[in-house]
């Protein structure tokens, strides 16, 4: 008989055992890791990196985060394989796992079975991004159309659209009168529903997208007014024009035609801005307006169509098609939604939007739920999945309070918090990409708390105010394994923290409190830069180690600068919102549109 005491043992020596083997396994894939987007069929039409993480499917302890992706077959969740870097050490029932090329692919056997190695459109067009999130999905005739949404919830998403080779340019801009009109009428005084225009179009016989293809080659437009009432007008290149069509009038510009034969009650008004207002001039190939949502399109080169996606819009007029004239030197872009987050429930993304008082919660047009929040400053939000289960709540943060928020608009145990001075910042920090939250507050008599899950304060958090200063932006910042914390403080001076709380790096640098600061990442915080717009409107970036002027700096002026992935090639462009419109430049610092 063996005693209990050396059964014990047995049985360490077997755990241990068993946790060196997935040690061994994670290290001995993690030499040899292939990217899953470098061999996937076009069998599989819907890509997406994800967060979500599956109820019961878990992953063994590692440094890294699990970073999962989906290969999706459109009508058939079922057949969705799922791929991680990481060895599972839990699936959800019914599912099976299979090691692949050094990483696992997961899912139902009906879907690994399903799994082909043959690349195609998919593949030459899917481009991760580390700053966000995307999908790319094969659309109907040859169409793909890749989502970009950021992990930082201001920033713009952004949309690519291909366009087919059967899809004719037209080599006329978009036409005045139809901006002209667009311009005056999107305000929403004559109860216009949408509008949408592009100078490209489709062969007959096709409907309209999402990327404004039309049905006709040849530039292109469509309103529709709150009544039903819709206005087509398509353009073409010689003299004829549609004459033979019925149900519509010729004009310079084009063939203007209404549904159903049926001239829309408000033509009149419409056709005498046509005629009165001052013609109007666009830099983009495309643009769309709804209550809902702003979209403007450029074409690119491999028929691309790259869009700015402006979220749900207010019924104001565009930024991008006011002339330089009209637009003030400090005019800002339109305001969006302050976040787009996942709702568990309806399997849809939901705008949370700002209505002063209450943040409103809507899926399509329909309100979702409603907060009414004490304080007049316009909140942050961010989406959280607070218990890491793939349910989630929204976080929002003004001067007075911060709250999370349910899928049913109802606060979460352990929220609001309520700093008796008042928030003068907030940041909601994943290090990990875990969902293992930290909640920055900057308070108005200069603090700096760290909250984690239900409100909880966090432990071994040891942060010293500097006397007189109060903190007004923290950011994130990774630079190779190490973790900054940047903290803005009032008087322009910046702390980098570590994740502790308490100072890891001395920086020079000053930036001015009321800009939002941007970040170039090096090989070391010494060499990284902050890109800001200074008291004078120019354009600064300078090295966090020596405070030198580097890269944009001087290269032009503007009232806020950004940094995204324009073109999808994983690097990221500086944006700069300037009195006459957009400017786009490269990596090099090279301006690489208007």
């Amino acid at each position: 008989m063996r005693s209990p005491q050396l059964w014990a043992i047995i049985l360490t020596l077997t755990l241990a055992l068993l946790s060196a083997w997935s040690l061994i396994s994670i290290e001995w894939n993690s030499e040899n890791l292939a990217d899953p987007s470098d061999y996937a069929s076009d069998r599989f039409d819907v890509w997406e990196q994800t967060t979500v993480t599956p109820v019961g499917l878990l992953f063994t302890d590692s440094l890294e985060s699990a970073a999962l992706m989906t290969f999706q077959i459109q009508g058939h969740p079922e057949w969705t394989v799922w791929h991680s870097f990481q060895m599972p050490v839990d699936l959800p029932e019914g599912w099976s796992s299979e090691s692949w090329r050094g990483g696992w692919i997961l899912g139902r056997p009906e879907a690994l079975a399903g799994w082909e190695e043959n690349p195609g459109g998919m593949a030459s067009k899917w481009h991760p991004r580390s700053d966000g999130l995307v999908r790319l999905e094969q659309k109907p005739k040859g169409h793909f159309r890749s989502n970009f949404s950021a992990h930082i919830s201001q920033t713009l998403s952004s949309e690519t659209t291909w366009i087919s080779d059967s899809i004719a340019m037209s080599l006329a801009p978009l036409a005045q009168e139809w901006l002209t009109a667009w311009n005056v009428v999107q305000t929403g005084e004559h109860g216009l529903a949408s509008c949408r225009m592009a100078r490209w179009g489709t062969p007959n016989g096709l409907p309209p997208d999402s990327s404004l293809l039309s049905i006709w080659n040849g530039t292109w437009a469509t309103l529709e007014w709150e009544s039903g009432e819709t206005l087509e007008i398509w353009g073409w290149s010689d003299s004829t024009g549609f004459k033979s069509n019925n149900g519509g009038e010729v004009h310079a510009d084009g063939w203007y035609h209404w549904k159903e034969n049926r001239k829309p009650a408000s033509w009149l008004q419409f056709d005498r801005l046509l005629r009165t207002s001052d013609p109007s001039q666009s830099t983009w190939d495309a643009v769309s307006w709804t209550a809902d949502q702003i979209r403007l399109g450029t074409v690119k080169d491999n028929r691309r169509v790259a869009w700015i996606v402006k979220g749900e819009a207010k019924k104001t007029p565009s930024l991008a098609l006011q002339s330089a004239e009209e637009m003030p030197s400090k005019a800002s872009p339109l305001t969006g939604p302050l976040a787009m987050v996942r709702n568990h429930r309806l399997n849809q993304e939901m705008a949370i939007h700002w209505e002063k008082p209450s943040v409103i919660a809507t899926s399509g047009r329909q309100e979702v739920w409603r907060k009414e929040l004490s304080g007049d400053d316009t909140p942050q939000a961010w989406e959280v999945d607070l218990y890491r289960n793939g349910k989630y709540q929204v976080a929002l943060a003004n001067s007075e309070a911060f709250h999370v928020i349910d899928v049913l608009g109802r606060e979460v145990k352990g929220y609001p918090l309520t700093p008796a001075s008042g928030i003068s910042a907030a940041a909601v920090i994943d290090y990990d990409r875990n969902r293992n939250y930290r909640i920055l507050i900057g308070t108005s008599d200069g603090g700096l708390l760290n909250y984690r899950e239900e409100g909880n304060r966090t432990p071994g958090w040891s942060f010293t105010p500097q006397p007189g200063r109060v903190i007004v932006q923290v950011h994130h910042l990774r630079v190779g394994n190490r973790d900054y914390l940047y903290a803005g403080q009032d008087d322009g001076s910046i702390r980098l923290l570590k994740r502790s709380g308490a100072d890891r790096f001395q920086s020079p640098v000053s930036v001015p409190s009321d800009q939002a600061p941007c970040f170039r990442l090096s090989e070391s915080i010494a060499s990284s830069t902050v890109l800001y717009i200074d008291e004078k409107g120019w354009t600064q970036e300078r090295t966090f180690g020596t405070d030198e002027a580097v890269g944009m700096t001087r290269m032009t002026q503007g009232f806020s600068i950004s940094l995204e992935d324009r073109d999808g090639d994983g690097i990221q462009e500086v944006i700069v919102q300037t009195s006459e419109g957009e400017e786009v430049w490269n990596a090099r610092n090279e301006r690489i549109s208007p």
